[in-house]
């Protein structure tokens, strides 16, 4: 407590002027401190790390002039990762169907069966999403509570579901008090996918608006902070007579209003709030430390809605802000739904047209891009599965475009079955890599219910936003053309319409090479395999293979191939290494699929970044190519350079566990000038392979790496020798305890996997 009252004693210093670099530091540790005053609770481990962390950034604010860095909230959560669930159930509970179809949606499902193996898990994990049956809900608060612990101070919360076998408002509200985001009794488990991506998107997309009518600054600034930090967007206003303007201007769901005003009190700013008639059922909540029963009568009577007495308390503010916003909504939606128009999480289309216009005169590195995305042959579908469903149908596919585009991207209805998204990518390249991967998840679904599902087929148009539009109509008209020309050519596809900037004439012919291919739509034909057998020595597993990869344009036998050393540094200059990457698997994944082993089943080791590997959206993309051209994780073993893991030590267990998951081996790549950082590498449990580059220097050149030899193998390694150039140098592997070697005097490449390895064995 002590504490927390220096840190008010250090904002009002800030906000007087006489230290202004400490104030968002020490305001943002103050509005940390306040759940801990409020229920005068100790921080656990992981809360005093993050109050370390929040220290740590006022000291810094001390020494530095205010120089302070803050982590955004996308990268604190870790955008794009798996959705990890934790799904608490008994036998005979389970909802039969639930865990496969969450696993279907890129979900890593881990079921439990008992409460205490549930809260060991979470001392080594928390999951995003909790899904707890109604026999458990007595124990929802505590796993809230200790699932919450273990994720980082920026992050929302886990998202708690119960499932229930009926409606009762006594157990709803119990579920609810604990932490349960929802109570559900639906069995349905597409249904309930569906709810869930719902709850998600709502979560991803908390772009409420609030403002803040307060005049003594330390108040405001205390809101702001509160409010910021739980992903709202919050305009401060001190005058009472600029409250009409700040509303016309800013358009918010919510004012908090200060019972007290220099240029008028509250009940006042309320009154005029309420005479205009497109503020008439905005919520208003008073922020009071009078105790007057009268004074709050007049309030209510004038439009108040709710009343947060002082000193503020954040929980309190932030559940009373969400609730009466949620509230609004709802009645707006039902307003709407009787206009027969669409809202909830969808935008209505001034919105869309409003952000268009601005993202268009923004200076940005980013590219921003209309999408059009349609259900194709929708008039047949509609017919088909009737007038009820077709109501259904659609809301479904909201929630899921709206959870996996996520809160950042604005989505409006467009007619039956038709939606058109603003986008915001990197560049062109993770744009195409985005909504083709949107494509492939919604035909992958089941839609409307288990009893009766059905798939659908999706066509996306996107074009660029050009800068200094004045009108967006002829680019609606550009996008929802270029997606019906492609349901006319038969549909299920990405048609794009992105024209680049700068001009490329003058450029390294294999750099425009590079950028055309992994620019393509269509990724079929774009990479020339090559297949190097991994021989037994003392293994024991045939059908390993060493895959090579050559990038060359579709259709084009005679033109240029790049090799992976011609375009991996021209990937970098690019930013395109992971897209590279990726179509490398994918070229492999196609000849898996196409073209399965006759004999052994296939182990392919490939080449990969630590950059690709390492990022999180990689191990749920790669699940759903896996799914998607039916291979196991088990034939692939993702090869690693040494020295980009090593400097990267410390996130390598978390990054490459959720790849292990997927039944993927994990290797590295040795050679002789790195071996000094071998043993820290052969530690990393996550490793499983480990590939020795062949050393310089004679045959014997090999027992070099004797000492490493041995640690990989005790540790449980699978050691290979790779660019073996003498047949004369199997023997001293042999003797070394080699698994396998690889080289050209060994077998050489190969165009397919099919070399003998009964005859070697």
């Amino acid at each position: 407590m002590g504490l927390y009252e220096d840190l008010e004693q250090l904002c009002a210093m800030g906000e007087q002027g006489e230290a202004a670099e400490i104030t968002e530091p020490a305001l943002e540790l103050a509005v940390y401190l306040c759940s801990f005053v409020d229920d005068e609770n100790a921080p656990n481990p992981v809360q005093r790390q993050g109050l370390e962390r929040l220290v740590q950034q006022l000291a810094l604010a001390t020494t530095s002039g205010g120089a302070v860095v803050h982590r955004s909230r996308d990268a604190a959560s870790g955008a794009g990762a798996a959705c990890l669930v934790f799904y608490l159930r008994g036998n005979a509970r389970e909802l039969p169907g639930l865990a496969a179809r969450l696993g279907q949606e890129g979900c890593i499902v881990r079921p439990f069966e008992d409460r205490n193996r549930l809260m060991a898990a979470l001392d080594e994990s928390s999951p995003d999403v909790l899904i707890v049956e109604e026999s458990f809900v007595a124990d929802v608060h505590a796993l809230t509570e200790a699932a919450q612990r273990k994720r980082p101070t920026q992050r929302d919360q886990p998202l708690c579901l119960v499932l229930a076998e009926s409606t009762d408002r006594t157990r709803t509200l119990f579920a609810q008090r604990a932490g349960a985001d929802a109570v559900l009794t639906e069995r349905d488990p597409i249904v309930l996918v569906s709810r869930l991506d719902e709850l998600r998107a709502h979560r991803r997309a908390r772009d409420f608006r609030v403002l803040i009518v307060e005049d003594d600054r330390s108040q405001a600034k205390f809101c702001d902070s509160i409010l910021r930090h739980c992903g709202m967007i919050t305009c401060i206003c001190a005058d009472a007579t600029r409250v009409s303007a700040t509303l016309n201007e800013f358009k918010p769901d919510l004012v908090l209003l200060d019972m007290y005003l220099p240029e008028g009190n509250g009940i006042e700013v309320a009154q005029r709030i309420r005479e205009q008639p497109r503020h008439a059922f905005l919520p208003i909540v008073f922020l009071t430390g009078e105790h007057d029963q009268d004074l709050r009568f007049d309030a209510i009577r004038v439009g108040a809605d709710d009343f947060i007495t002082k000193p503020i308390k954040p929980r309190h503010l932030v559940t009373a802000v969400e609730s009466r916003i949620k509230r609004a909504r709802e009645l707006h939606a039902e307003r709407a739904e009787q206009r027969g128009e669409r809202r909830g999480i969808l935008s209505a289309r001034d919105v869309l047209t409003r952000e268009v216009l601005r993202v268009s005169r923004d200076e940005r590195e980013y590219c921003p891009a209309l999408a059009f995305i349609a259900v194709d042959e929708a008039e047949k579908v509609a017919h088909t599965i009737g007038f009820v469903a077709s109501g259904i149908l659609p809301q479904q596919i909201a929630a899921a475009l709206a959870a996996e585009l996520g809160g950042q991207h604005i989505i409006s209805a467009w007619g039956e079955l038709r939606f058109v998204a603003l986008l915001q990518a990197q560049n062109e390249l993770a744009l195409r890599e985005m909504l083709e991967v949107l494509r492939r998840k919604l035909d992958a679904r089941l839609w409307l219910s288990a009893d009766s599902p059905i798939r659908l087929h999706f066509t996306l148009g996107c074009v660029r936003v050009p800068a200094e539009i004045m009108k967006i109509d002829d680019l609606l008209e550009r996008v929802r053309g270029l997606c019906i020309s492609a349901q006319q050519a038969g549909g299920a596809r990405c048609e794009f319409e992105l024209r680049s900037r700068g001009d490329e004439r003058d450029e390294d012919p294999r750099r425009r090479l590079l950028r055309s291919i992994l620019r393509a739509p269509n990724l079929h034909g774009t990479g020339r395999l090559d297949f190097q057998p991994l021989v037994p020595l003392s293994g024991q597993i045939a059908g390993q293979y060493q895959a090579r990869v050559e990038l060359v344009p579709e259709k084009f036998a005679h033109a240029l191939h790049l090799t992976r050393a011609d375009y991996l540094p021209i990937a970098r200059e690019l930013g395109m290494v992971a897209q590279a990457d990726r179509q490398c698997l994918r070229a492999l994944l196609e000849r898996l699929r196409e073209k399965p082993a006759n004999k052994h089943a296939l182990r392919i080791h490939v080449q990969m970044s630590a950059d690709t590997v390492f990022d999180g959206s990689f191990a749920p993309w790669l699940a759903a190519e896996l799914r998607g051209h039916r291979v196991t994780g088990g034939s692939f073993v993702l090869v690693l350079m040494a020295d980009e893991v090593h400097a990267r030590l410390e996130q390598a267990p978390l990054a490459l566990e959720s790849l292990q998951r997927l039944g993927l081996r994990l290797g590295i790549e040795l050679h002789e000038e790195n071996s000094q950082i071998a043993h820290a590498l052969l530690l990393v449990e996550s490793i499983n392979v480990v590939r020795f580059c062949r050393p310089s220097g004679a045959d014997d050149a090999w027992n070099r790496y004797t000492a490493l030899f041995n640690e990989a193998r005790s540790l449980g390694k699978t050691v290979v020798a790779s660019d073996v150039q003498r047949m004369s140098e199997l023997g001293v592997l042999l003797r070394l305890g080699v698994h396998y070697v690889q080289g050209d005097v060994v077998a050489p490449w190969a165009l397919e996997y099919n070399f003998d390895f009964a005859a070697v064995v």
